[in-house]
């Protein structure tokens, strides 16, 4: 059985604007677009803007990745710009640690970290045991 993920869907009270600042900030294109639903593809994964009235969930619950904290910076500094541009006073971005998180027209937070980055530490302390003494 191959099994592959096949959209993840961003509910939004205005598809046209939330899409607007993810193609400016992560340099995508529309695949499709089809009354108040766009399509659209990052790094191989398909994505689906859908309108709702509903609210809009605080948080998404995946994180994006890229290489160096270069490319944090860029990133950072590529959303700053588009807030600057739009004259939007109310989102948020902050870059701490290796982990960059910012906020969408929609209020939703996003967090993009380096590759490598393991935000705890894991430990393999395990006591041995002799199990000849069993």
């Amino acid at each position: 059985m191959d099994i592959k993920i096949g959209e993840f869907v961003l509910y939004s009270r205005n598809p046209v604007s939330l899409f607007q600042f993810l193609s400016n900030v992560f340099e995508v294109q529309a695949d499709v677009v089809v009354d108040q639903t766009i399509k659209f593809n990052l790094s191989g994964v398909s994505f689906l803007i859908v309108k709702t009235e509903l609210d809009i969930a605080a948080e998404n619950y995946f994180s994006l990745m890229v290489g160096c904290v270069s490319e944090l910076k860029e990133l950072a500094q590529t959303i700053e710009f588009y807030y600057f541009r739009t004259h939007c006073t109310d989102k948020t971005v902050e870059l701490c640690d290796r982990v960059l998180t910012f906020t969408d027209p929609d209020g939703r937070k996003w967090t993009v970290k380096e590759k490598f980055f393991e935000p705890f530490q894991v430990t393999t302390e395990h006591q041995l045991l002799d199990v000849r003494n069993c």
